[in-house]
């Protein structure tokens, strides 16, 4: 079976990233990604189990980041 590969802008997109990559490009401590996870703030996922630590797939950061910029799902201390 042949592989179609994806352009680059959508390899990226469906790229999956770990809470510390996230926390790095949001300028945020990972425990605060992770508590973010936790409660559904930020969508992601536990790949086999709570040792392996959230995953977050690079589309839905952007999402979170869109939503944020965008005021959307802001609590009362202005944070998203």
């Amino acid at each position: 079976m042949v592989q179609k590969k994806l352009p680059v802008e959508e390899r990226k997109l469906n790229g999956i990233l770990t809470t510390k990559q996230v926390a790095e490009r949001l300028q945020l401590d990972p425990e605060t990604v992770n508590r973010y996870c936790r409660q559904g703030i930020l969508k992601g996922f536990k790949l086999g189990g709570d040792k392996s630590g959230w995953r977050v797939l690079e589309r839905d950061l952007e999402e979170f980041i869109n939503r944020a910029s965008a005021g959307v799902g802001h609590s009362s201390r202005g944070k998203p």
